[in-house]
């Protein structure tokens, strides 16, 4: 889903475009009364059935917010049908929980488009895989001599981005997606430089807010709500590409700004350098744990980060048999730091060949 600022003569005009990665092929609409764009990917849809829906809109005249409402309720249907849910349907309170989702699926197609909408960036690939991963969404801001590269993570959890989790493998995912976005930037766009903008998780929720008086208040509590987490890298012109509004809080990406415009403290964000800093650590470290893994080493060490173990949600936690009472069993403890000490520990930790700095920092931490 984006939206694209041109203009267009008809009212509402719908039309085909195709998705790069993977290669789908989809509807875009575009509207000056009042002026809104979205891209919507119908599942399962050949050209001539994607065309066949664009010339439908067209000659119907279809507001772009009745389509976006249409192609969710579709999509929810079609999903359920897909994996065999029919049951949901069953009683009157599973049918209540399909216009809960469908509801959900219409706020988060909004909130997205919004979020595009604050920048120049535009998706490049969905469910991109690489390895044995996959990112959920990659987006581009293009320019001459450079391409900016953006990820986003979809989560139906409250996962917030940390630097302490980051530092202690527990928080890798978005770095490593970043790393291998940027190789792939890189080839699809040969003479531009691949520059990191920024990681975000997106979680995928229905908040409420407090009545108010005016709509434009309504949307823009809900937006901070729905604001997604992450960290910003300030390298080259990634802030401007990702939110032209400076001034007071971002509702796209997670800064605020002060008067003269200047990030304020509580902006998630860090100078090119460190970014790139965070992306090599992230990618060494990944290297190390596979290379564990492989050599066999498998022990029973569960983290623990404040009050969360990697216990909590753990299916085998009744049968595996770690009891951190017991004479040879504890926990891996990961340390809560501020921004600057866990920069400097992943900085030591990339002078090092090995990881040996790691390890002793996480035998002085046993209990």
């Amino acid at each position: 889903i984006w939206q694209e600022r041109r203009a267009s003569r008809a009212q509402v005009r719908y039309r085909i475009v195709e998705s790069r990665y993977p290669r789908r092929f989809c509807l875009s609409g575009e509207s000056t009364e009042p002026a809104m764009c979205l891209i919507m990917l119908p599942r399962a849809r050949s050209r001539e059935e994607a065309e066949r829906l664009a010339e439908q809109f067209n000659r119907e005249q279809v507001p772009i917010r009745e389509a976006q409402e249409r192609l969710c309720k579709e999509s929810v249907e079609e999903a359920v049908t897909d994996y065999g849910n029919s049951v949901l349907y069953s009683t009157s309170r599973n049918s209540w929980l399909i216009t809960r989702i469908e509801h959900m699926m219409e706020r988060t197609v909004w909130a997205l488009t919004e979020q595009l909408r604050a920048g120049d960036f535009r998706p490049e690939a969905y469910e991109l895989k690489f390895g044995a991963g996959k990112i959920d969404r990659v987006d581009t801001c293009v320019e001459e001599d450079k391409v900016y590269v953006k990820v986003l993570d979809y989560k139906t959890g409250q996962t917030a981005f940390d630097l302490s989790l980051v530092y202690g493998g527990l928080q890798m995912q978005l770095l490593v997606y970043m790393e291998e976005a940027l190789k792939i930037a890189g080839k699809k766009y040969p003479g531009r430089e691949p520059v990191p903008a920024g990681v975000f998780y997106y979680h995928i929720q229905d908040p409420f807010t407090e009545p108010r008086e005016e709509e434009s208040q309504i949307q823009e509590s809900l937006l901070k709500k729905l604001r997604p987490d992450g960290l910003v890298s300030l390298e080259g012109d990634s802030l401007w590409h990702l939110e032209h509004r400076a001034q007071g809080d971002s509702l796209a990406i997670p800064v605020s700004f002060k008067k003269d415009g200047a990030l304020s403290a509580r902006s998630k964000a860090l100078p090119g350098e460190n970014f790139r800093m965070l992306g090599a650590f992230a990618s060494k470290k990944a290297g190390e744990l596979h290379d564990r893994i492989a050599s066999g080493e498998a022990k029973v060490q569960p983290y623990r980060y404040g009050d969360r173990t990697g216990c909590d949600y753990c299916g085998y936690r009744h049968i595996c048999g770690f009891d951190s009472s017991l004479p040879g069993y504890s926990y891996r403890e990961v340390s809560r730091m501020g921004q600057e000490e866990a920069l400097l520990r992943i900085q030591a930790y990339g002078r090092t060949e090995d990881g040996a700095a790691e390890a002793g920092d996480r035998q002085e931490e046993q209990p």
